[in-house]
């Protein structure tokens, strides 16, 4: 896990995973975890495959678990939809407070280092 800015982190969760990644990702909204797949998540995946909700698929190559201030989030959420060179290819799940009750956090940069407008 490398830390980020106050109270952010970017950890690898996963590389080249399994079914089990993909019905875990794919729940992320609700923030529910399994460690062993059932018929149920069977199911799921192959809802996932017959409606192309395939973002959650590509969590079988490469999953990177981001806690950042919701500014830094969606920043980077633009740049990646924005760049030709993702050809698509990167899955976005984030946890859904429609579903979950978080601890709202809110970051306020520190002022050391900011430059002052000159008094002239």
């Amino acid at each position: 896990m490398i830390t980020v800015l106050d109270n952010g982190y970017i950890k690898l969760v996963n590389n080249m995973g399994s079914d089990i990644d993909v019905v875990n990702s794919a729940r992320v909204s609700f923030d529910k975890e399994i460690k062993e797949i059932s018929d149920k998540d069977r199911n799921l995946i192959s809802f996932l495959v017959r409606e192309k909700h395939d973002a959650c698929l590509r969590h079988c190559v490469m999953t990177f678990e981001v806690y950042a201030p919701l500014m830094v989030a969606r920043q980077w959420y633009k740049h990646a939809v924005g760049s030709t060179h993702l050809d698509d290819s990167m899955g976005w799940n984030e946890s859904s407070r429609r579903y979950v009750t978080e601890h709202e956090e809110f970051y306020v940069p520190p002022t050391i280092g900011w430059r002052k407008a000159a008094d002239n």
